[in-house]
């Protein structure tokens, strides 16, 4: 029986590792059907059938490095939910730290490689090590090895690192504006409660202009199908822009033990990549009918 007997000392504090209350500062229904929209599987959203198999593979595919990454079945069953769980740190806390835990034999021979994302609170990173502290506790619960270690940061890609927060708090007090309105005990007059909702539907989409999220809605007075077209297509742009990010963090990570393993792989995604910008300027141009791009955004297909 393969004995694991390299596993590092953040996965010995459950309380540390665990991602239950990576949510804390989210509020609202509005607030969490965006976040848990943001981190949708990567494979499940982006990929022409919809399915997570074989969605991330590795290249060349005979390199070590997928022998590595697929000890249970890691690359397969996984890496994905691992995505999800690095996204929602991201949105949530505008910086992602993710170990890199090695499991070896007996004989000390690598068998196995996976990642493990960590829900942190407070992070301090000294020389050779950084440190992990929870809330109310002075003393760090455990510490990484900086070199075993992935930090992702949503400013290397062009936010601040509130972003998301603040348009989790403005879509939380919307939410709390609207459901005011409802508790109204003989509601407004109609045409008072026609402007309302257009006010509502106006701000809803102000708050999310940069993030393009349509919010679940099939309906918004002021969009039109070539403008919702529009925003879906620089949301699935923003969702490959998160992917790519972490998906290039994770593989330069990995190439500070390429030599050392002797492994040359990169993790990559086997979907073909749909040029939404080259499709959007087509309709703009003439050159394809809203049908055409419809079907294109759907069906994640060109």
């Amino acid at each position: 029986m393969t004995k694991i007997n390299e596993w590092t000392s953040s996965q010995e504090n459950t309380e540390a590792s665990s991602l239950n209350n990576i949510e804390e500062s989210i509020h609202g229904h509005f607030s969490h059907c965006l976040l848990e929209d943001l981190c949708l599987s990567f494979s499940i959203e982006l990929s022409p059938r919809k399915e997570s198999k074989n969605f991330y593979a590795i290249e060349p595919n005979n390199d070590l490095l997928h022998k590595f990454l697929s000890y249970n079945d890691f690359l397969n069953r996984s890496f994905d939910d691992i995505l999800s769980t690095v996204m929602c740190s991201l949105v949530t806390k505008g910086v992602s730290y993710t170990e890199i835990v090695f499991y070896k034999d007996t004989d000390f021979n690598l068998i196995g490689i996976e990642f493990k994302p960590l829900n942190v609170y407070k992070a301090r990173k000294k020389l050779n090590c950084t440190y992990f502290y929870a809330r109310k506790h002075k003393k760090p619960l455990y510490g990484v090895l900086n070199n075993n270690l992935i930090f992702l940061d949503l400013k290397k890609i062009g936010y601040r690192r509130n972003f998301f927060l603040k348009i989790f708090s403005k879509l939380s007090k919307l939410e709390k504006k609207k459901y005011s309105f409802l508790r109204i005990p003989h509601g407004l007059p109609l045409i008072l409660e026609k402007n309302f909702k257009r006010w509502l539907d106006f701000e809803f989409l102000k708050t999310n202009k940069k993030s393009f999220w349509d919010g679940r809605k099939p309906y918004n007075y002021f969009l039109n199908e070539p403008y919702s077209l529009y925003r879906e297509a620089n949301y699935k742009m923003i969702r490959y822009k998160f992917l790519d990010y972490i998906l290039q963090e994770f593989n330069s990570s990995l190439e500070r033990f390429s030599s050392k393993f002797s492994f040359n792989g990169r993790i990559v995604t086997t979907a073909i990549r749909i040029n939404y910008q080259k499709h959007l300027k087509a309709f703009q141009d003439g050159e394809m009918n809203i049908e055409q791009l419809n079907t294109i955004l759907t069906k994640n297909q060109d």
